[in-house]
C-alpha cells in the first residue's frame, strides 16, 4: 500500500529506506523495479535482510554512513522518526542526500488520532522508552517545511495485521490488556493469525525536496 501511494508521485529511480529493519519494504521496492537499498542501525536485522531477503542494507545511521550529496531520488522513513531525539536534524540529512525535487515519504504515529485520544497512555503508541518524539499532522507538516520540504499529501494510514500481532504489541506495554487479547485469539483459533486491514492512527506524508 505504501509503495502504491509513493508511485503516485515517483515511479522509478534510486530509493533509500531509512531504518529499514530486515528490509521487507526494500525487497518490495526492488520487485517493483526500483533501485532500492536500506539503512539500518541494527546489525542483526541488517544481516538478516542481506542473507535471507537478498537486499542491500548498509549498517548505521545517516550521520555515520555519510552518503554523498544528491544521491537518491526517493527516501522513505516508515515508523522511524518517532524514535529520533533530533528529527529536524535527520530531515536535514535526508534533504542533503536527496536529488533536487526528490521525494520523501514519512509514516509515524498520530497522537491526535481518535483511538489514541480515547486510550491515552494505554495506547501502544505511548512508549517513552523508545518513542522520543510525538507528532500530529500539523506538527509533522511544520517539521517537514522547516527542513526544506513541500508537503504534497498528508493523511491517515492502515496496515494489514493479525490478531496475534495486535496481542504481541499490547503485551509489550500493558500485560492485562494483552491477557484479554490472548483469550480472544485463542477463541478465534487459526483466524487469529489471518491478516486483516486495520485503520491505524498514523500519519503518512509525502513531501518534495525544494531548492537546489
Amino acid at each position: 500500500m505504501r509503495l502504491k501511494l509513493l508511485e503516485g508521485f515517483a515511479s522509478s529511480g534510486r530509493l533509500l529506506d531509512v531504518g529499514c529493519g530486515a528490509g521487507y519494504f526494500v525487497r518490495a521496492a526492488k520487485e517493483a523495479s526500483w533501485d532500492a537499498s536500506g539503512l539500518e542501525p541494527s546489525p542483526v536485522a541488517a544481516a538478516f535482510g542481506r542473507a535471507r531477503l537478498g537486499v542491500q542494507i548498509a549498517e548505521g545511521v545517516l550521520d555515520s554512513v555519510r552518503f554523498p550529496d544528491r544521491t537518491f531520488d526517493v527516501v522513505t522513513m516508515l515508523d522511524v522518526i518517532e524514535h529520533l531525539d533530533s528529527p529536524l536534524r535527520e530531515l536535514g540529512e535526508i534533504r542533503r542526500v536527496l536529488k533536487p525535487h526528490g521525494w520523501l515519504m514519512v509514516e509515524t504515529p498520530n497522537v491526535s488520532g481518535r483511538l489514541v485520544r480515547l486510550l491515552g497512555t494505554w495506547h501502544p503508541y505511548y512508549r517513552p522508552w523508545e518513542h522520543l518524539t510525538y507528532f500530529t499532522p500539523m506538527t509533522l507538516r511544520s517539521f517537514l517545511e522547516r527542513a526544506g520540504f513541500s508537503v504534497r499529501t498528508l493523511g491517515g494510514g492502515s496496515k494489514y495485521v493479525s490478531l496475534s500481532y495486535v496481542v504481541s504489541v499490547a503485551a509489550s506495554t500493558h500485560p492485562k490488556l494483552a491477557a484479554l487479547g490472548r483469550m480472544a485469539a485463542k477463541l478465534c483459533g487459526p483466524l487469529g493469525r489471518k491478516p486483516f486491514r486495520l485503520p491505524m492512527d498514523t500519519i503518512v506524508a509525502i513531501a518534495r525536496r525544494e531548492g537546489e
